[in-house]
């Protein structure tokens, strides 16, 4: 069976045969940055999300949904590569929610000029289509039974 994917505004929502599944979004106007959820295969499996920023001047990020700070920190001391990350979120499952429910993920970076900002439209969308494809029914989009 070949992977599958669907569009959802401006996400783009994967599974392959195996079931393991991914949701990518970026900036409307090329701005450099990203967020990508892993949901992995199995029932018991935990969604993975990243967010990064390829500006010229990578640095810590900071989050924002619709004005609202998102606590959340890089594992790893992304700051001396060429890409910036968010990986650890104090309240994932809550992160997940309120991005199925925002309008704009604001990414701010150690350039404020060029803070990339990645519209929300369709991440509900593409959250429900994963869980209905992975037999969770979540009701918010978490990849977690609700």
């Amino acid at each position: 069976v070949p992977s599958v994917a669907r569009t959802c505004g401006n996400w783009t929502a994967v599974c392959n045969n195996a079931n393991d599944c991914w949701a990518y979004a970026k900036p409307a106007n090329y701005e450099s940055g990203w967020l990508l959820l892993h949901y992995p295969a199995g029932p018991s499996s935990r969604v993975e999300v990243k967010v990064g920023d390829w500006s010229d001047t990578p640095g810590p990020l900071t989050l924002s949904i619709d004005g609202q700070t998102i606590p959340a920190s890089a594992s790893l001391n992304t700051e001396q590569r060429d890409v910036a990350m968010i990986d650890r979120f104090d309240d994932l499952p809550g992160f997940i929610s309120h991005m199925a429910r925002g309008q704009t993920l604001a990414v701010q970076s150690a350039d404020p000029e060029n803070s990339p900002s990645i519209s929300l439209q369709g991440a509900y969308a593409a959250f429900l289509w994963i869980d209905e494809g992975r037999g969770v029914w979540a009701v918010d989009g978490s990849g977690q039974p609700g």
